[in-house]
């Protein structure tokens, strides 16, 4: 009977010292993923509106009228706009295949013209 007391004893030590590294390892591992999901700088909606603002026109993106009118005639894609953020260093330079990212733009691009109609 003493053996059996023990030996739960021991399991029930051994259960609570290693309950908080197993939780500690689990936290580390959410945080790192929650970083990697941000990974860029700038939303779509925010990159849309400062090229309208005229913050990407020494990469030669018109802005206001004259930007909605370049990408309605498809002198300027989203892909445009990516290009001149990434020389910009406002995105990392994968997000010019991002697919996922250019179609955002592109949603944001007509989203904008749709609103200035």
């Amino acid at each position: 009977m003493k053996h059996l007391i023990l030996n739960s004893l021991s399991l029930l030590l051994l259960s609570a010292t290693t309950a908080p590294i197993v939780q500690a390892q689990t936290t580390t591992v959410s945080s790192t993923t929650v970083e990697s999901s941000s990974d860029y700088k700038i939303k779509p909606e925010n990159l849309v509106f400062l090229a309208y603002q005229g913050e990407l026109k020494q990469y030669k993106i018109p802005s206001y009228a004259a930007l909605l009118n370049a990408y309605q005639s498809g002198n300027i894609t989203a892909k445009t706009l990516v290009q001149a953020a990434i020389e910009d260093n406002k995105l990392p330079s994968h997000f010019l295949t991002n697919q996922q990212y250019l179609h955002q733009v592109d949603s944001e691009l007509k989203n904008l013209i749709s609103s200035n109609e």
